[in-house]
């Protein structure tokens, strides 16, 4: 509710179309109803946080746009996934749902989204004070956006978006089509987000899965996501690949500047932490099969561990015909006898006998200061050593930036070092 009433105030739309601000509460709680607090993901939060999405594409849009479309844009992205049963298109065909008998075959759930808000806004009353050309350009603008967030229909999208660079804004097409755009981009955005929040985000998104690939196990079908096979490295890897990485290049040729900019950075850092936790989780695979078990070492261990002094092993091994001393007693350590325990070792611990070595302080003195001189070289080095690395990292992320931005002014992604291919994937999604 706060966020609906903030991004109404905020863009002045309350103003502008004499909106009552009780029939807009109206329609944020009905909204709040709307939605499905079971699901992990597909729920009002995310609702609210595609609108927040959506606003900051709006501010890179907002001297283009007119208050009609702000108004759109802003009821699409709060009603795009509205009464969402938390299941995909292909769930709901093979289970036969009433949904898919309802809609056909084709964006079952973009089409139940969109007739849902349309009936959530009629039902709240907060558009009364349009006027009948004004309200089907603001419904019909919601459809177009919202059947555009079908994961299927991106590669055309992305076809259209490339043959209309540079954007015309006195082209309707080259209009609906940013909005679509902008729409897509605070839809799927999460992995451009920092981290932290989109790392939670694919949490959402993974428990959602694995709960319908529960269900399909349950039911006899075949398993979109398994738990026990698919991991959330490849998950969020393979859905930053096909689908987030080839929407935001063609965003930032739509929308160039720092809003873009920072979600492509991010992106790409988001991209590296989950192949790093996915190599991991394959170095530890191994181990886990093998059944092998690993402790972490005793401090009785490590305080028994024999000293890593150059030992004359001539001397110091004991013969055939010696006594061994027992473990207990320690007074008769290297051969002399001082009548006291020696207060760092317990009192039943074994003895390592060293050899006499020569001390610093025995040393002549020349031999001691060439010493020192040579440690303080040795220092000198690995700080000079440590320099070198810092900036050979440097370099490499200089190098890498590069080629990330020559990547991103490809048309295509390469799909070869991947074991799915894109058409697949979509089919996946849907």
């Amino acid at each position: 509710m706060a966020m609906a009433l903030h991004l109404f105030h905020y863009h002045q739309l309350i103003s502008t179309f004499q909106i009552d601000i009780v029939n807009l509460m109206k329609f944020a709680c009905l909204l709040e109803t709307g939605y499905k607090p079971t699901n992990p993901y597909h729920n009002s939060t995310h609702a609210a946080d595609v609108a927040q999405a959506s606003h900051c594409c709006l501010q890179a849009l907002e001297p283009n746009l007119n208050s009609l479309e702000k108004l759109a844009v802003i009821l699409a992205a709060f009603t795009h996934d509205l009464d969402h049963p938390g299941v995909n298109q292909a769930f709901l065909i093979a289970t036969k749902s009433p949904l898919a008998t309802l809609y056909g075959s084709s964006s079952i759930l973009e089409e139940h989204h969109w007739r849902m808000g349309v009936g959530t806004i009629s039902q709240s009353g907060m558009l009364n004070n349009l006027n009948n050309e004004q309200f089907s350009f603001v419904v019909d603008l919601m459809k177009m956006m919202i059947l555009a967030t079908d994961v299927t229909k991106q590669p055309k999208i992305l076809t259209l978006s490339r043959k209309c660079i540079p954007i015309d804004w006195r082209n309707t097409q080259h209009r609906i089509l940013v909005l679509q755009m902008a729409l897509k981009c605070a839809d799927i955005g999460n992995p451009c987000k920092p981290w932290k929040i989109a790392q939670r985000w694919a949490d959402r998104v993974c428990d959602e899965f694995w709960l319908q690939g529960d269900s399909e196990k349950k039911l006899g079908l075949p398993i979109t996501y398994d738990r026990d096979r698919e991991t959330k490295p490849s998950i969020n890897l393979n859905f930053i690949t096909f689908m987030c990485r080839p929407l935001f290049i063609e965003w930032s040729n739509v929308a160039p500047g720092k809003l873009s900019r920072q979600m492509i950075r991010n992106l790409t850092y988001n991209e590296k932490m989950w192949r790093k936790k996915g190599q991991e989780g394959n170095l530890l695979k191994p181990e886990e099969d093998s059944g092998r078990r690993y402790s972490a070492p005793t401090k009785t261990s490590n305080c028994l561990k024999p000293p890593h002094s150059k030992v004359d092993r001539r001397k110091s091994a004991p013969t055939s015909s010696a006594k061994p001393l027992p473990k207990w007693d320690i007074t008769r350590c290297n051969g002399s006898v001082t009548g006291k325990r020696r207060h760092s070792l317990p009192d039943n611990s074994p003895v390592y006998q060293t050899a006499n070595v020569p001390r610093r302080h025995s040393l002549p003195h020349a031999v001691v200061m060439k010493n020192l001189k040579t440690e303080g070289n040795d220092e000198e080095k690995e700080k000079e050593k440590d320099k070198e690395k810092m900036e050979e990292e440097e370099e490499e992320e200089e190098e890498e930036e590069e080629e990330e931005k020559e990547k991103e002014k490809e048309e295509e992604i390469s799909l070869s070092l991947l074991n799915i291919s894109e058409k697949d994937y979509l089919l996946l999604l849907q």
